[in-house]
């Protein structure tokens, strides 16, 4: 009886494994970050993925397969991004090579700026904090009330400033690669609640 349960196991263990090797891959991306692709292959499969660093910013283009299997995916992936792929049970582990990547990782631009008393465009709220609350990436307006944020990734993002005795404010953005957001901010005098805005700003 016990022979018969290990064999059982044993065939209902091998069929398992030979259903996951035999899954097939469909991916259509022309351009995404690695971490979206892992997600999608993991959503297809029993795979997880564990990786470290800034490995799922980095940036691909042209990921398309349909009915593909999971090493031949892998290893596109890896000749692209300059990773190399190790599979253990059910853990695909990533590494980075040595060298750049072949793909950029995500694309950023830059934002600068001034903020002043709305109601007096040449008094600059020096010191007032600019901030990305999803990048936790900051700046403080210098005593002109200038400020500059670089590498912001490309993309849509709110960007907060506030200012001790001013309303905070905050501003929609849309980032482009290799360009610079412009922004001029007023600020009120006012203890009111967060005003959530949408600014219109030209790009240089």
């Amino acid at each position: 009886m016990k022979i018969n349960c290990f064999l059982l196991l044993a065939i209902s263990f091998c069929h398992f494994t030979q259903a996951r090797s035999n899954t097939k891959i469909e991916l259509n991306f022309d351009k995404a970050l690695l971490g979206e692709v892992f997600e999608a292959i993991e959503s297809q499969t029993d795979y997880e993925f564990a990786y470290g660093g800034k490995v799922p910013e980095i940036s691909v283009r042209n990921i398309h397969f349909v009915h593909e299997d999971i090493e031949a995916v892998l290893s596109f992936i890896g000749e692209k991004a300059s990773l190399d792929f190790s599979i253990v049970d059910r853990t695909i582990a990533v590494s980075e090579r040595d060298g750049p990547f072949k793909e950029t990782r995500r694309p950023t631009g830059a934002i600068r700026g001034r903020v002043y008393d709305s109601d007096n465009k040449a008094e600059p709220l020096s010191g007032a904090t600019i901030f990305i609350r999803e990048l936790d990436l900051g700046a403080a307006a210098d005593i002109d009330g200038f400020f500059r944020l670089e590498g912001v990734p490309e993309g849509e993002h709110i960007l907060e400033v506030s200012y001790l005795g001013y309303a905070t404010r905050r501003v929609t953005i849309q980032v482009i690669e290799n360009n610079i957001l412009q922004l001029n901010i007023g600020l009120e005098q006012t203890n009111s609640e967060l005003d959530e805005v949408v600014v219109s700003a030209s790009i240089k």
